[in-house]
């Protein structure tokens, strides 16, 4: 069982003990001396459980008692102080100021006549109270204050420091004020030139100036969502961060509601610009003319300002989070995080679940393990670390069992972090405040691109985005996680993590019989790659054949009853073009390139489906070089010329993504399907795109660590361990089984490596 499962099941169970007797929300921690838990089936299997409230004291001796009631007024008290004392505790180890705010203070109250009584227990003044949240000063340190109130062992509510979470993100950008006034970034225009032949999925339905800069979209495939018309209608997504430039070009149209929670301000303006950042990126408006687009661009955002710096206190992301509950949002995404726990907010994030919202977080940029980062590990939250521009875990990442999925953030693993401007094209490019635009790095964009999937996801299947229960939560979850791919940016720290998929994640959900909290997922596709799911996409050559198996759950093919299933099954495909016989998928060879069709398959009353886009039969998979013809020293012409292997160069101790020979190679590795050596060739690029089978010879292996695997059991990232040269072979999955041997050579260290 993952921890983020057993700190829910010991936190319903205090809040079942605790709630006849607290003024606010449950407690979330260990507490000393408690009757025996319930048991972990109990609570799995949907046994009711009180709901966490605001009951006051007397209501634990009224009519109707329940075993709540059980411990009288001074084991209550007894409780609350054992919990103080812990609070205090853990503030010795952390800084005034920069950790929590000194001297204060928070609670959940119902009214602030509550507020105010709670107040005077603790020796405190009340300094705010909003959206039923109470913030006190307590005239001394905080751990002095906790302490005293503990050893009275009189109050029967618990008040917590205002601890201070920080955005998710290094700040390392490009600056607004080089923006001309068109908002033209010319530096990103400048460093992207190496980009401007990606050819992006989202670049067939969008026109935007700047989409080209925005990498990500062909990392995440969203353009695979875009095709089917899935755009994030009708869902709203509440961005928790500085506010949103409201009138910015890019972002008006989708902007649905905006709200500040910080006391003292009343405008969700962004005045910083990590919210209008954050906020592009999930739903930034497409083919408007301006900058680029979100991941779901016809999505509504909701500004909910719970900073304005770069601090932002446990009090306002309490009054954010049941803001945006209150507002019925679809999506809360937030870009920030702690390390310091708050039950009220657990509590509050458990709410918005239960009522169907889904919530997504940073998984934060200490290079550290996540599982007490706060929010993203809170049970139920999808917690999100980043990826670099060539898929790899980036560097600033934070890791661990508790990362659920990893995005897009950010930055170049050959270079680490960008420490310039120079390297802003690795960033994400994304809108900014003042109407401007910006390229950031860090699990700060990487929140967002997970929340623009699951915008395109419940924009894909309506009766899944108007279930409001916790199933609706979970369904979501367990599509993304079976939907993404383990070959971007995996390694041993992110072993429960793969790169998200937008496409196939909204055709799962699109694909989903959802009914109201209940859902059958047995089966799954499983492909050569061993990539599996209720609904996959990928490759498959004029005239060449593909075989599909069938899965469990997990994806899992090679049980008898799986290979049984195969003959019962009935196969149909939608295309004249596609025939389909026990899995066996053949393409014609009068297909036309560009077309896809779908197979479907059922399995008792399910319905699973494979979408192939058909490409030109594939001869060779090798390396385009380029043959110039000159006249007086000038080129007149440019021949693709074809090279048998070609060398890839890093140093010991690097990670490398074997997934994508495309990138490793500095572009030009392709699938050639025409030409001939007078008149050239032409080739598909062999990006991440296409699936490969991937070898490393055995002698050579025993140098390698692999960090992590295909879902083929093939080697995906890896670190060369000793220098020397090796050799990795690729096979296309695509019907062809074209191979293309890459030569590495392996350097001491980074110095070594020739230009």
């Amino acid at each position: 069982m993952k921890r983020k499962q057993i700190r829910r099941i010991l936190a319903l169970f205090l809040t079942f003990v605790l709630t006849m007797g607290l003024t606010g929300g449950a407690l979330a921690e260990e507490l000393p001396e408690v009757p025996p838990m319930a048991s972990e089936e109990a609570v799995e299997e949907g046994q009711e459980v009180p709901e966490t409230g605001d009951t006051q004291p007397e209501a634990a001796a009224g009519e109707g008692e329940t075993a709540s009631a059980a411990l009288d007024s001074s084991e209550i008290c007894a409780q609350i102080a054992s919990q103080l004392n812990e609070e205090a505790n853990h503030l010795e180890s952390l800084t005034p100021g920069e950790d929590y705010a000194e001297n204060q203070g928070m609670f959940r109250a119902e009214t602030e006549e509550e507020a105010k009584k709670v107040a005077e227990e603790y020796g405190a003044t009340l300094v705010s109270y909003n959206h039923h949240v109470a913030v006190v000063d307590f005239g001394r340190g905080t751990a002095e204050a906790l302490r005293e109130t503990a050893s009275l062992a009189s109050t029967r509510t618990l008040v917590t420091p205002n601890y201070i979470s920080h955005f998710s993100d290094a700040r390392i950008e490009i600056g607004p004020e080089i923006l001309d006034a068109a908002g033209r970034n010319t530096t990103i225009a400048e460093t992207n030139s190496t980009l401007e032949n990606i050819e992006a999925t989202a670049g067939s339905s969008y026109s935007d100036p700047y989409l080209n800069y925005q990498w990500f979209h062909d990392t995440i495939r969203d353009g695979d969502a875009y095709a089917e018309g899935i755009t994030g209608e009708k869902v709203t997504v509440a961005v928790l961060d500085t506010g949103i430039s409201l009138t910015h070009d890019d972002l008006k149209a989708n902007i649905k509601d905006s709200t500040c929670v910080v006391d003292g301000y009343s405008s969700a303006e962004d005045t910083q610009g990590h919210g209008s950042h954050c906020s592009g990126i999930v739903a930034a408006v497409g083919n408007n003319g301006y900058g680029g687009i979100g991941v779901a661009p016809d999505a509504g955002l909701v500004a909910v300002r719970i900073a304005i710096g770069s601090s932002i206190y446990d009090s306002d992301i309490l009054a954010g989070i049941e803001t945006a509950t209150e507002l019925g949002v679809d999506v809360i995404s937030m870009s920030f995080g702690g390390y310091s726990s708050n039950s009220y907010i657990e509590e509050a994030l458990t709410k918005a679940m239960d009522a169907g919202i889904v919530c997504v977080a940073a998984a934060g940029n200490e290079k550290r393990d996540s599982s007490s980062h706060y929010p993203s590990a809170y049970d139920g939250v999808i917690c999100v670390g980043a990826t670099t521009y060539e898929d790899n875990l980036a560097s600033y990442s934070n890791y661990g069992d508790d990362v659920d999925v990893l995005a897009p953030g950010g930055s170049s693993q050959n270079s680490g972090f960008p420490s310039d401007e120079t390297e802003a094209h690795y960033n994400i490019f994304s809108t900014y405040y003042n109407n401007t635009y910006n390229a950031i790095s860090g699990t700060s964009m990487a929140c967002p691109v997970v929340a623009g999937v699951v915008a395109l996801m419940l924009s894909a299947n309506t009766q899944l985005r108007l279930d409001n229960t916790r199933a609706k939560v979970d369904k979501v979850q367990e599509l993304i996680q079976n939907t993404m791919t383990t070959a971007g940016g995996i390694d041993s720290r992110c072993s429960n993590a793969g790169l998200v998929q937008a496409g196939d994640a909204a055709a799962a959900a699109e694909a989903l019989k959802w009914e109201g909290g209940s859902s059958s997922s047995s089966y799954t596709l499983v492909d050569q790659g061993g990539f599996y799911g209720r609904s996959l996409k990928g490759y498959i050559c004029k005239g060449k054949s593909i075989k599909l198996a069938l899965g469990d759950a997990s994806g899992n093919a090679k049980s008898s009853e799986m290979k049984k299933l195969i003959k019962s099954s009935v196969w149909t495909s939608n295309s004249t073009f596609l025939t389909v016989k026990n899995g066996k998928v053949t393409c014609s060879k009068t297909a036309t390139a560009g077309s896809s069709g779908k197979i479907t398959v059922t399995v008792g009353t399910q319905t699973l489906s494979y979408t192939f886009t058909i490409i030109e039969p594939v001869f060779k998979f090798a390396y385009l070089s380029t043959k110039y013809k000159y006249k007086k020293g000038r080129a007149v012409s440019a021949t693709p010329v074809l090279e048998s292997s070609k060398k890839a160069k890093t140093s010991q101790y690097s990670t490398v993504n074997l997934t994508s020979p495309y990138g490793l190679l500095n572009g030009r590795v392709g699938l050639v399907y025409t030409g001939n050596k007078k008149q050239g060739y032409t080739a598909y690029s062999a990006s991440t795109q296409f699936r490969y089978k991937i070898m490393i010879p055995k002698g050579q292996l025993k140098n390698v660590l692999v960090n992590s695997y295909q879902a083929n059991g093939d080697p995906a990232s890896v670190t060369f361990m000793v220098p020397g040269s090796y050799s990795v072979k690729y096979k296309a999955l695509d019907g062809s089984n074209q191979c293309f041997t890459m030569k590495v050579r392996v350097y001491d260290n980074e110095d070594e490596i020739p230009i």
